[in-house]
């Protein structure tokens, strides 16, 4: 065995942790992007919880209190303290009213709302034009014509 290996050697442990946490701050930070900031009286929705479920409620900005910190008054009147990755932009004037449950399949779709338009039936055969709910055209396989 060499005797170089048994004797002690100091390890700068200070600059190897910050050297460590630079390193996982850049790897978490990679997908990270900075978000417009908020006017106020701009209306917004608020992500709030009752229960277990998560809403969306309309809101409008009264003022930054830090970088990403914002306060907000609700349509009841109600002022919240809110983290901006919290808020989203309002669209203009919602849809509906009332709140709005995250994930909910029942929720008015704020992007593209109007259906789309169904092909025109197949003049051949004078069958009734069959769509999926979000009006997509089901067209029977060709190896199935035979079969009623």
């Amino acid at each position: 065995m060499c005797d170089s290996l048994l004797k002690p050697a100091v390890v700068d442990t200070e600059t190897a942790v910050q050297e460590n946490k630079l390193r996982q701050a850049h790897y978490y930070n990679k997908g990270a992007k900075q978000l417009r900031p908020l006017q106020e009286g701009e209306q917004v929705r608020v992500q709030t919880e009752v229960g277990h479920h998560l809403y969306w409620t309309p809101a409008s900005v009264m003022g930054q209190v830090k970088d990403r910190s914002y306060t907000v008054k609700l349509e009841n009147g109600t002022i919240l303290r809110r983290n901006q990755r919290h808020l989203r932009p309002s669209p203009g004037v919602s849809p509906k009213k009332e709140a709005i449950r995250v994930g909910d399949p029942q929720a008015p779709r704020l992007i593209n709302t109007t259906p789309p338009t169904p092909a025109s039936p197949d003049p051949q055969t004078a069958r009734e034009v069959i769509t999926t709910r979000c009006g997509r055209v089901i067209k029977r396989p060709a190896h199935l014509r035979d079969f009623v």
